[in-house]
């Protein structure tokens, strides 16, 4: 069995606005892919901004990832960034 890191928050200790910045380690992600065409490399960069509204938890920033793919017509690996921005 796979020990995987997760990402927590203690909503218990947060204040109204927090700040969620640095880098998971490279286990988090789980593709699930068992010929590896899409492979993570290294952890995922957090820039986070976290609020606290009542008893509900607003967060907006920007998760990075980088990762290492198989091209489907050629067969060259290549690696490319995955950004998402909220």
């Amino acid at each position: 069995m796979e020990t995987r890191e997760l990402l927590i928050v203690d909503v218990a200790r947060l204040t109204q606005n927090e700040k969620l910045v640095g880098e998971t380690g490279p286990g988090i992600l789980d593709l699930g892919s068992k010929e590896e065409i899409i492979t993570p490399v290294g952890g995922i960069k957090v820039d986070l901004q976290l609020t606290l509204l009542g008893t509900e938890l607003l967060v907006r920033g920007k998760l990075e990832q980088k990762i290492r793919c198989l091209c489907n017509r050629c067969a060259v690996p290549f690696e490319t960034t995955v950004t998402e921005n909220s």
